[in-house]
Order: C-alpha cells, then sequence, then structure tokens
C-alpha cells in the first residue's frame, strides 16, 4: 500500500515540475478533418444517424463552417430481411462563445441530406423490392473542443443538442 501511494505522489510531483504554460489558440485559417455522426439517414431502428467524415475550417477566431460527408450499408444475414444503403451530405457552422487557452465552448447549427435505398426480399416467392426515401434534417447544439497541451494539432471534440429529421 506504501508503495502504491509513493508512486502516485511521485507521478503527481513529476506532473506539476514539468508542466509548460498554455497558449491561446488562434484557429484562424485553419482546418481539420474528423468523424462525426450526425447525419440524417434511413428509417429503419437501426440505422438512425450515418456515420461522415467531417471537415472544419475555421473563417476567425469565433466562426467556423462544417462539412459532412456519409454513407453507410446495413445487410443482415437473416432471410428475408432489409437491406439499406445510406448516402449523406451536411453543411453547418458555429460560433465560439468562450475561448480558453486549450478549450473552445461553441453554439452550432447545421443542415443535412440523407438519402436511403432499401431493399427486401419475400422469403416465400422470392420476389426483390427496392424502395428510396430522402430526408432533410436540422440541428442545432453546444459543443466543445478540447487541444492538448504539447500537441498543437491535435484536439478532441463533442457536441450535444436537437436534431429534426
Amino acid at each position: 500500500m506504501r508503495t502504491i501511494v509513493r508512486l502516485v505522489m511521485a507521478v503527481a510531483v513529476l506532473s506539476l515540475v514539468t508542466v509548460r504554460t498554455a497558449e491561446a489558440k488562434d484557429l484562424s485559417g485553419r482546418a481539420g478533418v474528423g468523424y462525426e455522426n450526425t447525419l440524417v439517414s434511413g428509417f429503419s431502428p437501426f440505422s438512425g444517424s450515418s456515420s461522415s467524415v467531417a471537415v472544419r475550417y475555421y473563417v476567425n477566431e469565433q466562426v467556423h463552417l462544417n462539412g459532412q460527408l456519409g454513407f453507410s450499408s446495413f445487410d443482415p444475414d437473416a432471410d428475408g430481411a432489409d437491406s439499406e444503403s445510406n448516402f449523406g451530405v451536411g453543411v453547418g457552422g458555429g460560433y465560439v462563445f468562450v475561448a480558453e487557452p486549450n478549450l473552445n465552448v461553441f453554439a452550432l447549427g447545421g443542415l443535412s441530406f440523407g438519402s436511403v435505398a432499401a431493399t427486401a426480399t419475400d422469403p416465400t416467392t422470392g420476389a426483390t423490392a427496392t424502395e428510396g426515401k430522402t430526408a432533410i434534417g436540422l440541428r442545432a447544439g453546444m459543443g466543445m473542443e478540447l487541444f492538448f497541451v504539447g500537441l498543437p494539432n491535435l484536439g478532441f471534440t463533442t457536441a450535444f443538442g436537437l436534431s429534426y429529421a
């Protein structure tokens, strides 16, 4: 037990000694690429929202623009089960209202478009039918970006809010 306490104390003292002063992040004119799961997509219980590759560009220190492009496909192994393919695109933006050295808190909004093509096979007759649907989605919420000290080009973003399709 004493060894664990000493180890924890040593790590705490070492981290205090090596902590560097954080510098504010000026993201003007910078772009980032990541993953999002916010696009509208299919209408089955398995597809809720579609995964996408997202790009964010900072116009200035407070305003950023987003773009998303996503595709997903669901094909169950069960006989007669529906398979579907989803495609979606989205645009949005945000406004940073709290800018700390390694943290930004922002309001966001966006518009997305999703399309799904579902294929179903009748197990008794073997007939295949395809149906397509589209959706438009709106979203609004808040998010935060955390930048790691010592790694200026790496960050973590999370957001929450409301979505309507």
